[in-house]
């Protein structure tokens, strides 16, 4: 990957972020999502988990293939 055309300039915080999701993935689960519907989430509670749980998912999938691509999961 270091090929791409912002690598470069941009090496020194991928490798922060790449270190960041390392180090806070869980043991046994994936990385929680930083955000919520606040008030939604009483007026809502099946739609509010089933999108937290779809999105859970879309994230760890973007961050498991940026850890992958950069060498950091097999």
């Amino acid at each position: 990957m270091s090929d791409l055309f912002f690598y470069q300039d941009n090496k020194d915080i991928i490798s922060v972020e790449l270190d960041f999701l390392h180090d806070t993935l869980p043991e046994n689960d994936v990385w929680p999502i930083s955000w919520s519907w606040f008030e939604n989430n009483e007026k809502y509670p099946k739609e509010s988990a089933i999108s937290g749980n779809w999105w859970k998912y879309i994230k760890a999938i973007e961050r498991a293939k940026f850890l992958k691509n950069f060498g950091r999961m097999s």
